[in-house]
């Protein structure tokens, strides 16, 4: 719900502040819409996420990345536009123990420094995206979701280990 609110405001600020730096270059085309919100899997962008962590070695993992965005619907419900807001990514981790916060936070550093190649000035959409990390155990899982600036953040501040994971968790809903 918090996700849905954001981009609401989000959507609106784009098109009622237009001399907002964050706006798209591209001008919308013109167009009766009935507008939904979609996504658009990324299987090229996808590929060199999963590519960058796998030569960070990053251990046993699944990846998806997709263009979060705004569809405009023709009167037949066709999509005649596609919009990309922002790239979000998806990460399942494999991992031995739910309970070890230290290399749980440590993997999560460690996948959130390669993803910082993948920037938002690079991917599709003017605005940073979402992260969402699920570490995958026997016991269980653990599932995050913050933003790519938080993730930034939190590099920047140089977290790691149970710290790391603590500053996620609370950025996390």
């Amino acid at each position: 719900m918090k996700r849905l609110c954001l981009l609401c405001l989000l959507l609106f600020l784009s098109f009622a502040a237009p001399g907002c730096s964050w706006r798209s270059p591209t001008p919308l085309p013109e167009a009766d819409c009935n507008w939904s919100w979609g996504g658009k899997p990324l299987p090229d962008l996808t590929e060199e996420v999963r590519a960058a962590l796998q030569g960070a070695g990053v251990g046993s993992f699944t990846v998806s990345v997709q263009a979060y965005s705004n569809n405009c619907l023709d009167g037949e419900g066709r999509v005649s536009w596609f919009r990309p807001l922002h790239t979000d990514f998806y990460l399942l981790l494999q991992v031995d123990d739910l309970q070890d916060r230290a290399a749980l936070g440590d993997q999560a550093r460690q996948v959130l420094t390669v993803l910082q190649a993948f920037s938002p000035e690079g991917t599709p959409g003017p605005w940073p995206g979402l992260i969402e990390l699920a570490f995958i155990a026997p016991e269980g899982n653990r599932r995050l979701e913050f933003s790519v600036r938080r993730a930034t953040e939190l590099i920047e501040e140089g977290l790691r280990g149970a710290e790391m994971l603590q500053a996620l968790e609370e950025s996390s809903d």
